[in-house]
């Protein structure tokens, strides 16, 4: 074996274990983001019940708090938050916003580090 094979066989080596590297880093960026998105998720679906749940009229107050994140690595930026659009009916249809509130049209928004990482957008009817 020449010594330019060897320098070759060393280059392609290099090459190949810095981008296991680059890899293994996207891949952990990646699994990170999908926790945040299924913490969010969690967090979006229970309240959602909550609301389901609520009397009609306490609807407004149950979505201006504030939504609980639990704590742990992923979530120490993670923030839920939760807006309400009244609506009428008309026809069989909402029509949002409206006079007459028939039902909420509510958004919620999860931000990770100042980014949107989810967005739900649901109904809640009388």
């Amino acid at each position: 074996m020449t010594l330019l094979e060897v320098l070759l066989a060393l280059f392609l080596l290099c090459v190949v274990v810095l981008s296991s590297f680059e890899l293994q880093n996207t891949s952990s960026l990646a699994s990170v983001k999908a926790r945040v998105v299924q913490q969010a998720s969690q967090v979006v679906s229970s309240h959602l019940e909550e609301l389901r749940a609520a009397p009609f009229e306490d609807v407004p107050g149950l979505c201006s708090t504030g939504l609980a994140v639990a704590t742990g690595a992923a979530s120490k930026t993670l923030s839920v938050h939760c807006s309400l659009v009244p609506c009428s009916e008309s026809a069989g249809k909402l029509i949002c916003p409206g006079q007459d509130v028939a039902a909420y049209q509510v958004t919620y928004r999860a931000l990770h580090q100042e980014r949107i990482v989810l967005e739900v957008v649901s109904v809640v009817a009388r």
